[in-house]
């Protein structure tokens, strides 16, 4: 299943993130035009898509454990296809906003997609397909955003519709063609009855999970300020057009793909999964740093590149960790816990960088900065929560969780050891 299904998740993935970016290089834009240049109403209206994927995500993760992964992609993409249409038709900065409410609140399917491959894969071999279902995504916001600044030329409404069209025939090629990974005879279990903010609560308190999911939440808080405000500060440093924006978007996304689909898996067999999220993070507080501080084209774009290469690094590490320390049970749970999370630091990101912005154009990268080394101790104490050497764990990237690497593979749906337990990576 693991060699037909796969393909068709990931090129659903890639689907569906090319639509999402054809609207990015136009959006910021489109905002100046209806409210002007003051950085936090960009920021509003990223914060309605991440409160609308805050409340959603970690209850369609659950129900993915429930009722399977298909339902809730398909329910993702009917979702995209609809408030793609409705941004496209906002005629104001409210109409924009609740359009990206109900975008955010349909946001399943990278949590999803997450739990899709942890049900096929086995823990040894999680990081390479996390990163090549990371690395779809960055092909995505490759072709998107370069069609999207094209587009955006043309009229924000332009951009809008065609990304709904894609996101259109998108979910008529997930009802035809995708699988289902969770076996019948697997969903409705759950190792906790808990109820979805209990589950929520009880994840984040976790000794394993809990500082993994909280270096999670501080890495995208320090990327979404910098995502937010890029747009203004490229405007304000080198005088970026929807187009040229939408270039720059593009060369991250390449960047991030030769990483993903290219090096992670060797990387991650040589130096592990702890090793290599140690390296992102150090990756993007440097550039983030810097990246205020830079006027030219070049040193602007080793900067951005520095940026792509940490977050490529960091993110499937990240994704296969939570992966390998969850049960097969809650896979769908864990990661919607972890998009709901990122969500939470995407909700509260855009308001305190666009106000920092406003105060000082490099307030938002430098308090990133200082985020990103923030993460460093989350890491250790994540991989490491009964004292072992986190050194030795990431080296072995193929051993077992303490019941939950070996329970993390679709062949075991057995209960999760206690968190209390030592969990080696």
């Amino acid at each position: 299943m693991k060699r037909g299904a796969l393909p068709t998740l990931y090129l659903l993935v890639f689907m569906d993130l090319f639509g999402f970016g054809v609207v990015l290089p136009a959006l910021p834009f489109h905002i100046m035009n209806l409210q002007g240049h003051e950085a936090v109403w960009g920021a509003l209206v990223a914060m309605s898509y991440s409160v609308g994927q805050l409340a959603g995500a970690p209850l369609l993760g659950r129900v993915s454990d429930r009722y399977g992964r298909r339902p809730v992609l398909i329910f993702s993409l009917i979702g995209s296809t609809a408030a793609l249409t409705a941004t496209g038709l906002a005629s104001d900065i409210a109409g924009l906003i609740a359009a990206r409410l109900i975008a955010g609140l349909c946001a399943g399917s990278i949590s999803t997609a997450q739990a899709y491959i942890a049900d096929l894969t086995e823990p040894q071999e999680r990081a390479r397909y996390m990163g090549l279902l990371g690395a779809c995504m960055s092909g995505g916001f490759i072709f998107g955003p370069a069609v999207g600044g094209w587009l955006g030329e043309h009229g924000f409404q332009t951009a809008c519709f065609v990304a709904a069209a894609i996101a259109g025939v998108n979910l008529l090629m997930a009802i035809a063609f995708l699988a289902e990974s969770r076996p019948a005879d697997k969903r409705g279990k759950n190792s906790s009855q808990q109820k979805s903010l209990e589950q929520f609560v009880t994840t984040l308190r976790s000794p394993s999970l809990g500082p993994l999911l909280w270096a999670n939440a501080f890495a995208m808080l320090a990327f979404v300020g910098m995502e937010v405000t890029f747009p203004y500060l490229g405007k304000a440093n080198f005088d970026l057009t929807p187009s040229s924006l939408g270039s720059v978007f593009a060369y991250t996304g390449f960047v991030s793909v030769i990483i993903q689909a290219g090096l992670i898996g060797n990387l991650t067999k040589r130096f592990g999964e702890i090793a290599l999220a140690r390296t992102g993070v150090i990756g993007m507080a440097i550039a983030l740093g810097s990246l205020p501080f830079v006027y030219t084209f070049v040193p602007m774009i080793l900067s951005i590149s520095l940026l792509a290469a940490g977050s490529s690094l960091l993110t499937p590490s990240l994704s296969s960790l939570l992966s390998r320390r969850s049960a097969a049970s809650e896979q769908g749970t864990v990661m919607g816990v972890s998009q709901g999370v990122a969500a939470g630091a995407r909700a509260l990101g855009p308001g305190l960088a666009g106000g920092l912005f406003d105060l000082r154009m490099f307030l938002p990268y430098a308090v990133g900065s200082l985020l990103m080394l923030l993460c460093l101790p989350m890491l250790r104490r994540g991989t490491n929560p009964a004292g072992e050497s986190a050194d030795s764990e990431g080296a072995d990237s193929g051993s077992a969780d303490s019941g939950s690497a070996d329970s993390g593979s679709a062949d075991n749906d057995g209960p999760r050891t206690p968190d209390v337990a030592p969990r080696p990576a």
